[in-house]
């Protein structure tokens, strides 16, 4: 915990990304970096009933609740990252977790 899922990338990208952004990410959310899970999920975009045409990179990260302040550079690191490999645009949203209702081995947080 946290996971993040990336759609709209390619797993090569991803790849390229994930290693200096977990670490990253561990430094502003104080959180051990083997922690984290990456995941690349793909997906196909449709526009006006034509397959492959619109998507965008779209990072979803699930963690638990944290201020504000530190989302948004959570947010920023993450656009960045993606913007990297050369989009100009990327969406990124968070999911929060309960930690009673966040299982790990059977047992909550």
């Amino acid at each position: 915990m946290p996971h993040l899922l990336f759609k709209g990338v390619t797993p090569n990208e991803v790849s390229k990304i994930s290693e200096q952004l977990i670490e990253s990410l561990a430094i502003i959310i104080d959180c051990p970096v083997d922690h984290f899970t990456v995941e690349w999920q793909e997906t196909v975009f449709f526009r006006h009933g034509k397959q492959g045409m619109g998507g965008y990179p779209f990072v979803t990260m699930n963690w638990f609740e944290r201020p504000q302040p530190l989302q948004d550079k959570v947010a920023k690191l993450i656009t960045d990252s993606v913007m990297s490999q050369g989009y100009e645009e990327v969406c990124v949203m968070f999911n929060t977790l309960e930690p009673t209702r966040y299982y790990d081995n059977g047992e909550h947080y």
